[in-house]
């Protein structure tokens, strides 16, 4: 599963917000960041030429909160750097209780 977000950057360039279905969630933890291998032989027919990031992946995992329920979830979005593309990977079952971000 994965479906283009729009996101919203922090001047020190962390996610601060989240588009996600025509709905708004507000980042309410430190973000955290890792690359990982990504699996290009089954999304990409070839690579282009001059083409970065094919092997690896820019992955954030963050704690949302819908600000009209206050329902939370804790979600991995994938980050293509060049295009400055975000894509939700994965939302996790439960949410871990963390600090707010300031």
């Amino acid at each position: 599963m994965t479906e283009h977000v729009d996101v919203v950057l922090s001047e020190r360039g962390l996610p601060v917000h989240l588009w996600w279905r025509e709905r708004g969630y507000d980042v309410i933890a430190e973000p955290l960041r890792w690359f990982a291998r990504r699996r290009w032989w089954a999304e990409d027919a070839r690579a282009e030429r001059g083409r970065a990031g094919l092997v690896s992946q820019e992955v954030w995992r963050i704690q949302i909160q819908d600000p009209c329920t206050a329902e939370r979830s804790t979600v991995d979005l994938g980050r293509s750097v060049p295009a400055e593309r975000w894509r939700l990977l994965r939302i996790h079952a439960s949410p871990q209780e963390t600090e707010a971000v300031e």
